[in-house]
């Protein structure tokens, strides 16, 4: 059995634009997100903020919101942004975000305050970026 590559991009992606291209089509993207080696469909949307950087949103197509795919998330976007080059005019940082019909019509009405705090501790990740607490307060 071959070792991972510890430089792989998670969940079967060959490359960060394989999201990118799914949206564009607007085709959802088979991912092993849950980490239990079930491969589901999911949409992407794109934002494209002033300084350039492309955000990937992440929406089950079956709308349930599951607190443990946004922990995953983050280490998506950690691996995501030391993955693409500073200087690539497609700088790829994966964002994933549960929108507010999505915790509201998919998620279990007590996994509200879960989902609460999976969303800071995203936007806690995320500091850095301005243009990101815009995108996370439009997306709640």
């Amino acid at each position: 059995m071959r070792a991972q590559d510890p430089d792989a991009l998670p969940y079967g992606l060959q490359t960060g634009f394989d999201v990118v291209d799914a949206a564009v089509a607007g085709e959802p993207v088979a991912l092993d997100f849950a980490g239990d080696g079930e491969r589901r469909d999911y949409f992407v949307e794109l934002f494209f903020n002033l300084s350039g950087v492309w955000w990937l949103t992440y929406q089950r197509a079956d709308a349930e919101a599951d607190v443990a795919l946004l922990d995953r998330a983050m280490a998506a976007i950690q691996t995501a942004r030391r993955l693409t080059p500073p200087d690539s005019p497609r700088r790829v940082t994966a964002s994933v975000l549960f929108s507010e019909h999505l915790s509201t019509r998919g998620a279990r009405a007590g996994n509200r305050p879960d989902l609460d705090t999976a969303v800071a501790r995203l936007r806690a990740t995320l500091e850095s970026a301005p243009a990101d607490h815009e995108i996370l307060d439009r997306a709640r």
